[in-house]
């Protein structure tokens, strides 16, 4: 890239920005911004740059042009570079915006667990915090086109407004259920209870296996082991196998609540395979794809 190629003829040549500048004709912050690629020399101080590093104008480029003496050649090719920083400028505010939802949803979510044990009034406390999970979710909903290009590069947002939709009818769903129960509107059984918990967990593991194989290769939403972020190939198997397993997985566990009274062991042991098998098959095709 030409702005490393400045800086490093530069340094070879034992010059300061100051007095590679002053040879120039140019102020210090000019030489700075080349070499910092936020912008380029025109073709005509490049050639002069060139000439005071000692090396050639192909070799400050990286190319091989065939008149390297040409104003015109060397235009055109500064026009390219000229494109790349805009690119890069363009893909820098992208991140920097998106770095700024990430941290706005983080502080909501955060927000959230620290009022849902701030407050001794239950029904607040859970009236708060879902709420401001729910906010934290539209947010991310209205951004997923934003987030989606500045960390995938893709505008590929289908998949991800089903799931996230779906987490806000879920919050929706057990906050309404929670309030219900605080409130004593109605009353259940601490069996029954132990069945909509149940019912929720079956939900989560049969949506998963109707999402996944939809999901496609991400580094934020999915099944995110270190060999399946790594390879996309990894990621697909990982994710067709989450989908094969996990509907008749939800419905399985679904039916054997009403037989297993000790619904913590059975949870684990199912939230085990469901995890457990996608990231071993997919660690196992990782290994022999290595």
């Amino acid at each position: 890239m030409l702005s490393e190629n400045i800086k490093k003829y530069r340094k070879e040549q034992k010059l300061s920005q100051e007095g590679l500048a002053v040879q120039l004709h140019v102020v210090r912050q000019t030489l700075s911004k080349w070499e910092n690629n936020l912008s380029v020399p025109d073709a005509d101080q490049l050639i002069s740059l060139a000439d005071a590093l000692g090396v050639s104008v192909n070799t400050l480029l990286g190319t091989a042009l065939d008149n390297p003496d040409d104003p015109k050649d060397i235009a055109a090719e500064l026009e390219k570079a000229n494109k790349q920083i805009a690119q890069y400028a363009e893909e820098k505010r992208l991140h920097a915006e998106a770095g700024k939802i990430r941290g706005l949803i983080l502080w909501l979510t955060i927000a959230a667990i620290v009022v849902s044990h701030a407050f001794g009034n239950e029904v607040l406390a859970i009236s708060l915090s879902s709420l401001l999970l729910i906010g934290s979710l539209i947010i991310l909903y209205r951004n997923l086109s934003l987030l989606s290009v500045a960390f995938n590069g893709k505008r590929e947002t289908g998949s991800f407004k089903i799931i996230t939709i779906f987490n806000i009818m879920l919050i929706a769903l057990i906050a309404v259920f929670g309030i219900l129960i605080k409130t004593e509107l109605i009353r259940v059984s601490e069996n029954k209870e132990e069945m909509f918990a149940a019912a929720i967990v079956a939900a989560v593991i049969i949506f998963s296996g109707i999402i996944s194989p939809r999901l496609p290769y991400n580094r934020h939403t999915g099944l995110r082991l270190p060999w399946t972020i790594q390879d996309e190939d990894v990621w697909n198997i990982a994710h067709k196998t989450l989908g094969i397993i996990s509907i008749p997985l939800g419905l399985a566990y679904l039916s054997l609540t009403f037989f297993i009274s000790n619904m913590e062991a059975l949870t684990l042991s199912v939230a085990a395979i469901w995890i457990g098998a996608p990231g071993l098959i997919s660690f196992l095709y990782a290994y022999r794809k290595q």
